[in-house]
């Protein structure tokens, strides 16, 4: 993470939704406080009501989130009177105090063993961002890759990390494929670099890509010929782009994708001038998005 600058995955409604606690209406609390016979015979092995009645919390809020929060008893005092007389019997039990962290530690992993979760650990960030950085070959936008890793997490039982963590990762995953892909576009040759950055290259205001990807004026002869001008002179590259492409191990999707910034860089100036590899090989894979009849 050194000298990079987090990225942003969601906006701070999104977040707050993603790791807030699950406030339950009585319909959700008859749904997740039903236990199962085996959740009930683990209940037992905890001696105090009070220790019981955290317990299925912190199981009926896994059950909804599969995750784990931090709470008091008055924070939760809907739930807890439910709980109360669903289980115990008991109305208006006032607890003093919470329960101890070893005793809300061993909880959880209780609670993980029963749905065969995994909490999250440095072994299981490192499997996480190998899995972000594939991710990114197919979707290149940051909420597009986050949602697709949140399935992935879900699947593999997985707690998910703090926002502050998937920051990091995605960040650092983010600056690994940009190197990845300029390793790959510096090997091109030095000739077909030249040519795509001609492509880039802003005269009077406008990009020779800014041309290309103007629609033909009208069905005149002069128009046509002109079409049929730009398209020979993309031959070359067209070609040279449907060999060089799969290199990359892009998805079709990636492609469009970087193919829109190639449109975008084509149509403002671009203040940052760095990765200039990387810029010359937008305008490549905007040409391999363009329909044509060349093989």
């Amino acid at each position: 993470m050194t000298n990079l600058k987090r990225i942003y995955l969601l906006p701070e409604a999104e977040i707050a939704d993603l790791y807030a606690r699950p406030v339950f209406n009585q319909n959700e609390q008859q749904l997740y406080f039903e236990l199962t016979q085996v959740e009930l015979d683990t209940l037992a092995q905890f001696g105090t009501i009070k220790t019981k009645v955290h317990f299925i919390l912190q199981l009926a809020y896994f059950k909804a989130k599969n995750q784990f929060f931090t709470f008091t008893f008055d924070d939760v005092r809907a739930d807890v009177d439910y709980v109360l007389a669903k289980f115990f019997k008991k109305t208006n039990v006032v607890f003093q105090g919470n329960i101890t962290r070893q005793r809300t530690n061993q909880q959880k992993q209780i609670i993980l063993n029963l749905f065969d979760y995994q909490a999250w650990s440095v072994e299981q960030a490192i499997q996480v961002e190998a899995h972000i950085g594939g991710l990114l070959r197919y979707y290149p936008k940051s909420h597009d890759a986050f949602r697709q890793l949140l399935v992935y997490l879900d699947n593999q039982k997985i707690v998910i990390p703090t926002y502050r963590s998937l920051q990091d990762m995605f960040t650092q995953s983010f600056a690994n494929e940009r190197d990845r892909l300029d390793q790959l576009i510096v090997l091109m040759p030095h000739g077909q670099q030249k040519k795509l950055s001609e492509l880039i290259d802003r005269e009077e205001g406008i990009t020779r890509l800014n041309i290309l990807r103007a629609d033909q004026k009208n069905f005149t002869y002069t128009a046509i010929s002109a079409e049929v001008e730009k398209a020979l002179g993309l031959e070359g590259l067209y070609k040279f782009a449907k060999d060089f492409l799969p290199t990359l191990l892009l998805s079709k999707n990636a492609i469009r994708y970087y193919a829109d910034i190639a449109g975008q860089y084509a149509a403002f100036p671009v203040e940052k001038a760095g990765q200039a590899a990387t810029m010359a090989a937008c305008p490549l894979l905007y040409l391999s998005s363009i329909p044509t009849n060349h093989g």
